[in-house]
């Protein structure tokens, strides 16, 4: 199995990210720093973030998908040491005690204050489908902005809108997309990237500032038709992927 891989069924990182901490030197196996592509041996001791992981291939996984109706004001992060993080809000169910030890993780992000769908999982294989942009999966929101839409603004945002990208400035123009009016300062848009906070900053440089974002749908999966109240979760038996 390929390090990038084991990382990512462990629940640590997704695939990109292990990549990244391969290259640069932060992950180590049997106490040697590896390369990109480094392929594991049954028993190979695997240190990552200080702590070490022993790679049997005889051992199995249960895999789980958990649909997540994520309230806005919770940190989307399985990090601990993070304020609202996910995994002290699912904490408050106790069905949840038996699933944290699986190690679940998000795929995809929704900042503080959005709400909506999100799924967590262990399966490193559909973390890396459904949140490569190459894959190009479809995710689909409900957004309110702060006074009335115009046929400039919609015709604009799914053109395509210069956003920044990176801390340092780094700035892309965002992929065309379908847009649809549903209210008089309400429209639904159907994305397959997801740039940081995306739709937030693209309404901000066309003069519209987001005051509710709520994504109810990822690929087939639908919040509506799962029937979960917010803060609810449910487990489902596949992602209809």
């Amino acid at each position: 199995m390929r390090l990038n891989k084991f990382l990512a069924d462990q629940g640590l990182c997704s695939r990109r990210q292990a990549d990244l901490k391969i290259s640069q030197g932060l992950v180590s196996v049997n106490a040697v720093t590896v390369s990109l592509g480094y392929c594991l041996e049954s028993g190979d001791r695997v240190n990552y973030a200080g702590k070490e992981y022993i790679y049997n291939p005889e051992s199995s996984q249960r895999l789980i998908y958990l649909a997540l109706n994520k309230p806005a004001g919770v940190e989307c992060t399985c990090n601990e040491e993070i304020e609202g993080n996910l995994i002290h809000f699912l904490e408050k169910n106790p069905k949840f005690q038996e699933l944290k030890k699986l190690r679940l993780y998000p795929i995809g992000r929704l900042d503080k204050n959005s709400r909506g769908l999100i799924i967590l999982t262990n399966d490193g294989d559909i973390t890396h489908k459904l949140s490569h942009p190459k894959f190009e999966h479809e995710k689909e929101y409900l957004v309110t902005v702060d006074k009335p839409i115009t046929k400039k603004f919609l015709k604009d945002l799914s053109a395509g809108v210069e956003i920044i990208i990176k801390k340092n400035g780094i700035k892309a123009r965002t992929l065309p997309c379908l847009v649809n009016q549903e209210s008089e300062t309400s429209f639904k848009i159907i994305l397959k990237q997801g740039y940081k906070r995306q739709i937030r900053q693209s309404c901000k440089v066309l003069g519209y500032e987001v005051v509710d974002l709520l994504r109810f749908r990822i690929v087939k999966l639908n919040l509506y038709e799962l029937s979960l109240n917010e803060g609810e979760f449910k487990l489902i038996d596949n992602l209809y992927y």
